[in-house]
């Protein structure tokens, strides 16, 4: 069993029962990016960056409704800094020691 809880500052997913450590990885779910959820705004144009983009634009997801931005949900895996994680620990949080 897999517990995933989603807040604004951060995400949490709890360790499957059988102790066995496996990564999902969500591929067929729709981005709401650049649809009618979305503001579609640009930043200003880039001096440095966004070489790769017209005008040197890049895209700014906002998202509309209730929820805001968060509702632009896009499953990305980015593992926490190990510090973090000992300092859970020493918080008392077991699992992330």
């Amino acid at each position: 069993m897999i517990t995933l809880s989603i807040h604004a500052c951060g995400c949490y997913v709890s360790r499957l029962e059988d102790g066995k450590t496996r990564l999902l990885i969500f591929l067929r779910l729709p981005l709401v990016e650049n649809t009618e959820m979305d503001w579609r705004y640009k930043t200003v144009s880039q001096k440095r960056g966004a070489l790769g983009f017209e005008n040197k634009n890049l895209p700014w997801p906002r998202g509309k409704g209730l929820g805001g931005s968060r509702q632009l949900n896009f499953f990305m895996y980015v593992p926490g800094n190990r510090r973090d994680y000992d300092t859970c620990e020493r918080e008392g949080v077991e699992v992330w020691g």
